[in-house]
């Protein structure tokens, strides 16, 4: 039996500083730094825990935006939550988009939240953000340690510990030096290991 890590065309997910321009004005992200989130809003992934365990530090983070693209089972009651605390200019909920947008929305991002995933997959969102050289943030399940190496191509937090993770992106995001290194980084193991 062979068995392999997911993967990621790096030529799918590249963009040109202009166009990373672009969608930071759409977004009106521009001087901040962006957390982003790819994919399906269902429990097992856990967007919708740490956007609860996040919101009560956004208000010291006014640098930081979360940029969540998706839909699913809890979209309907993070998008009431973040409505009702008032954190719709921190909490960007960009609902479904098409496959043909996303690269657009990934060149947005500084750093990217993997809140969960299962212990026994590989997940391609996490081949996709370091394609695009946006450091990860990942619970340290065992497929994910294959792939990341710690403060080299991205950072792990214990899986099921969200506070760790809400620590991780509220640290990192205030590190753009570090965010730049480990997205260069993810983005050349990418290349150079991780390509269909």
């Amino acid at each position: 039996t062979i068995i392999t890590p997911n993967a990621a065309n790096i030529e799918k997910f590249s963009y040109t500083p202009e166009q990373r321009t672009a969608a930071r004005q759409k977004w009106g992200v521009e001087g901040k730094v962006v957390c982003g989130y790819l994919g399906a809003f269902v429990p097992w992934h856990a967007i919708d825990q740490f956007v609860y365990r996040m919101a009560d530090h956004l208000a010291t983070a006014p640098h930081l935006r979360l940029l969540l693209v998706g839909d699913g089972a809890t979209y309907g009651e993070v998008e009431a939550f973040v409505k009702q605390r008032g954190l719709e200019h921190q909490v960007l909920l960009t609902g479904r988009v098409a496959h043909d947008e996303v690269p657009g929305l990934l060149a947005a991002m500084d750093m990217a939240i993997l809140p969960s995933a299962g212990d026994y997959t590989s997940p391609v969102k996490l081949f996709e953000f370091m394609a695009c050289g946006i450091a990860p943030i990942a619970p340290d399940f065992s497929p994910i340690q294959e792939v990341v190496s710690e403060g080299q191509t991205g950072w792990m937090f214990k899986a099921g510990d969200l506070d760790a993770a809400v620590r991780s992106v509220l640290t990192f995001s205030q590190d753009s030096v570090a965010l730049t290194r480990v997205g260069q980084a993810a983005r050349a193991y990418v290349s150079e290991h991780r390509q269909w």
